[in-house]
């Protein structure tokens, strides 16, 4: 893929996928950071796409994961998840735009507890380590966060874990959901596909998981983010 989108839109520079599982459209962000710091590219296209097959779908429903409805994140009713399908890419700079109110990646983080193959932590360490390091990165505290849209796959493990890691970070009041039922879950493209469900001009936090790994962003989304994402 990254082949492709290098000649479709004539770009050259560093090109290669990132492949994490559901993380991976995270972790692409930390990559284009490092690219973007080191001098070795100008700017930096990011993002993932992923299609239904039965390969993914027997692999899900072989882990008992599949809900048999809508999914319904962090409910005490929820039963596992919807597999969607999407695409969704963002171009990366140090420029800042002209636009005053521009989207700004301010800190991203990650981590990789190796905990199972197929499970993440049950008390959810390794996405606390990534959601940590992400405000470090930013230089930002708990207080500072105004809406996680955290991974929320509705399945018992996963919105387990991920409760227990946003309430130690975060703390109890911060606003907290899940747009799953929403999309879906997309697999690799679900970051960028975050911040349009977001519109404000605070910093908003997106959590992706994969078994054992962890990526962790935070944005600042103007107002009109949400307009600009449904008018084109």
């Amino acid at each position: 893929m990254s082949d492709f989108i290098a000649d479709y839109f004539d770009v050259t520079g560093p090109a290669y996928v990132v492949s994490t599982a559901c993380s991976s459209s995270g972790r692409v962000f930390l990559s284009a950071k490092r690219l973007l710091r080191s001098g070795l590219a100008d700017a930096v296209i990011v993002g993932g796409a992923d299609t239904l097959c039965n390969l993914t779908l027997n692999g899900f429903f072989g882990l008992d994961s599949v809900s048999s409805g809508l999914c319904k994140p962090f409910s005490d009713e929820r039963d596992g998840i919807n597999i969607g399908e999407a695409a969704a890419f963002m171009l990366l700079s140090l420029e800042r735009p002209d636009a005053p109110e521009a989207i700004a990646l301010l800190g991203a983080g990650d981590s990789s507890d190796a905990h199972h193959i197929s499970a993440p932590h049950p008390e959810g360490l390794g996405a606390e380590v990534a959601m940590r390091n992400a405000l470090a990165d930013a230089g930002l505290a708990a207080a500072d966060i105004a809406y996680v849209n955290a991974h929320g796959t509705s399945t018992p493990l996963n919105d387990a874990m991920e409760s227990k890691a946003i309430f130690r970070v975060l703390g109890e009041n911060v606003p907290v959901s899940s747009t799953k039922p929403l999309t879906g879950h997309t697999l690799a493209p679900q970051a960028p596909l975050k911040p349009p469900f977001a519109g404000t001009s605070s910093a908003t936090a997106f959590h992706c998981q994969s078994p054992s790994t962890s990526s962790h962003g935070i944005l600042r989304l103007p107002q009109s983010a949400w307009q600009h994402a449904g008018s084109h």
